[in-house]
């Protein structure tokens, strides 16, 4: 009995560990590699870019925001490739 009572710790442990999700790390803008900001700024034109996040898959997520004042995100493999956009 002793033994199914470790045993069950052991898995609410893991399952309570599997259920936390990865976390972006915010990078500085003059961090980002210049391929990256170049499709960024290319792909974004006159949107001001304010912030970056490295996300847990290495894709940059790239904030910034417009004349208007809307927000604008694009992310970007460390290769230049754009992989989304919200």
């Amino acid at each position: 009995m002793r033994h199914l009572s470790i045993v069950a710790l052991i898995l609410a442990v893991l399952v309570a560990g599997c259920g936390k999700a990865a976390k972006k790390e915010p990078v500085a803008l003059d961090q980002i590699p210049e391929n990256v900001m170049s499709v960024a700024k290319k792909e974004m034109p006159g949107v001001t870019l304010q912030r970056a996040m490295m996300t847990p898959k290495g894709d940059y997520e790239i904030l910034g925001k417009d004349k208007k004042g809307k927000t604008h995100e694009i992310y970007v493999s460390p290769q230049g490739v754009v992989t989304g956009r919200e």
